[in-house]
Order: structure tokens, then C-alpha cells, then sequence
């Protein structure tokens, strides 16, 4: 799936995944702060597994990595198109903000923002999801109130944080009616 190699924000800016994005991927991905709001949580992570990964999501057509650029900070984090759905033009978001010295900045949701703009606008879906696991309060309300979250539904499925099994929840749903666009 092609689209523009970078779509700028106010703050940040997202560009296309490179296979040179190992290591930056790697190093987010096992960072303990970080994973534990991830709803694959598995550690560790080996550097070949991250790169198997890098090396099917630059192949796939149902899926389309992102690296988060700061202009201050360089890039700051990973965001995706996941399982899209092109039959019935819907996909699954994810993200990560990889620096928690930034978190709560409005960088995730600034992200969100242009994750929608290219689903709704380059791509052309008319529905993306997310799924955040239920202890995770910064991406609920991040999710539910700046970025106009329409639905709210528990998920069958859990994961397990430190031995304990949380909750996945699908708690942002966009269509591309509310996006503005019909």
C-alpha cells in the first residue's frame, strides 16, 4: 500500500517504516513502561523477531507501520493500519509512544489524528478500531473524549500483566461520517 512517505501535524509527523526502524522498534517494544500498555505484551522480544515483524508489515497489503517523528526528539514512536479490511474498508489502529518522557503530552493523540486522516482521506476506510487494555487511563480518556469516540464495547479477549489477566476492551471507534467526510 502506498501513500505520501511523510504526513506532517502541528507537533509530529508520521513517515513510512523502514526496514533501518529495527532497533528504534526494538528498544520500544522492550521497554518495560511501554509494553505494559501494549495489548501483545510479550517479553522480551528478541531483535530477529522485531525485524520479522518490520520485515512483513513493509510486505503486507493489510497492514501499514508508521514512525512517529518530533522535530525536537527525532522519532518518538511506532503507529499502524493494521488488518485492513479493504472488502468492507475498515481497520484496526495501534500505536506506541516509545519516550514516556513525552507521554501526556498530546503526542498520542495528535497521532491519532493523522492515523485517521490517512485512513479516512489517502486510504479511503469508512471505520477504524483500537483496542486498549482496561488499566491503561491515558489511553481511555484520550480515546473516549479528544477523539470523538463513538462506541465502547468489553472485548472476549485478555491478556495476561504480570501473571494477572486484564481486560481488552474496544473502546474507539471512528467512521468516516464523523470524521467529516460522507
Amino acid at each position: 500500500m502506498e501513500v505520501s512517505s511523510f504526513i506532517a501535524g502541528p507537533t509530529v509527523g508520521l513517515r513510512s517504516l523502514e526496514a533501518s526502524d529495527v532497533a528504534l522498534l526494538h528498544r520500544w517494544i522492550n521497554h518495560p513502561m511501554v509494553n505494559v500498555f501494549s495489548t501483545m505484551a510479550v517479553l522480551p522480544r528478541s531483535s530477529d523477531s522485531v525485524e520479522r515483524m518490520v520485515t512483513e508489515l513493509l510486505k503486507s497489503d493489510s497492514s501499514k507501520g508508521l514512525i512517529v517523528e518530533h522535530p525536537a526528539h527525532g522519532p518518538i514512536g511506532f503507529c499502524q493500519l493494521r488488518h485492513i479490511n479493504w472488502k468492507d474498508r475498515n481497520a484496526e489502529l495501534s500505536g506506541l509512544i516509545g519516550d514516556p518522557v513525552l507521554w501526556g503530552q498530546g503526542v498520542g493523540t495528535e497521532c491519532l489524528c493523522l492515523l485517521c486522516a490517512l485512513a479516512f482521506e489517502a486510504i479511503g476506510l469508512h471505520r477504524v478500531y483500537a483496542y486498549v487494555i482496561e488499566f491503561n487511563d491515558r489511553s481511555s480518556p484520550w480515546s473516549l473524549t479528544n477523539a470523538g469516540h463513538t462506541k465502547q464495547r468489553r472485548s472476549p479477549s485478555q491478556r495476561a500483566v504480570s501473571g494477572v489477566r486484564e481486560g481488552i476492551r474496544v473502546c474507539l471507534h471512528f467512521t468516516d461520517a464523523a470524521w467529516g467526510r460522507s
